[in-house]
């Protein structure tokens, strides 16, 4: 799925700015996982019980995420950018495929990577990113018109209570980082306390596929 979020001759989004409006839309018992340390912190200045940072990535987020939805009835939201999905496309098809109706993975392209002095990577040369993303088989949804003006962002959560995972939306954002905020507590704080969220937030939502399909694929 492509998203663009800016016109032509106009500025892209900061990813803080998207971050912030897409968890307001999220629900109570839905998790959201982040991915590097600036994009976990600039998530960490509006957290919830429900987000997750792995700030040091060492590519398991989407390995990671996709065994929790597995294992979960949560909508499961996995925020990355374009060099984590280029480091780990091999995980990102095992997504594709994997049946889980909860699992919703949202791509920051900034062309770039911000973690190692903001190098280039090859993500915005690709002519048709969004058709990779759809031939691994992932749903497709257009996100970009949301993003236009507050009366269209109001329909924002409507939109994305109606997805049915694997989803893959790609965001183009600026160069520009956001508001953000340093992590005060270490990675065992934080799945602590998604343990217990997860417990404590049972939704019954989804029903997770069996285990075995994912070796059968």
């Amino acid at each position: 799925m492509w998203c663009s979020i800016s016109g032509k001759g106009r500025d892209y989004m900061t990813r803080y700015r998207i971050i912030k409006e897409l968890l307001k839309r999220l629900d109570d018992s839905d998790v959201a996982i982040f991915a590097g340390k600036t994009l976990c912190e600039e998530a960490y200045v509006n957290d919830r019980e429900g987000n997750f940072y792995i700030p040091d990535t060492h590519s398991i987020i989407l390995s990671f995420s996709l065994g929790l939805a597995m294992c979960t009835d949560k909508r499961v939201f996995v925020f990355t950018t374009d060099s984590e999905f280029l480091r780990d496309i091999g995980s990102a098809t095992q997504m594709a495929v994997s049946e889980c109706k909860n699992i919703f993975y949202f791509v920051f392209s900034s062309g770039m990577y911000r973690e190692s002095g903001k190098h280039p990577n090859i993500f915005r040369s690709m002519a048709h990113p969004q058709g990779v993303f759809f031939r691994m088989g992932f749903v497709s949804f257009t996100f970009d018109s949301y993003f236009e003006s507050s009366e269209r962002m109001s329909e924002l959560k409507d939109v994305m209570d109606t997805m049915l995972g694997p989803v893959s939306i790609i965001l183009e954002v600026n160069t520009k980082r956001g508001n953000n905020k340093s992590l005060d507590q270490d990675t065992l704080f934080f799945l602590n306390r998604l343990y217990k969220f997860i417990e404590d937030n049972n939704t019954a939502m989804f029903e997770p596929p069996p285990l075995e399909n994912m070796f059968e694929s």
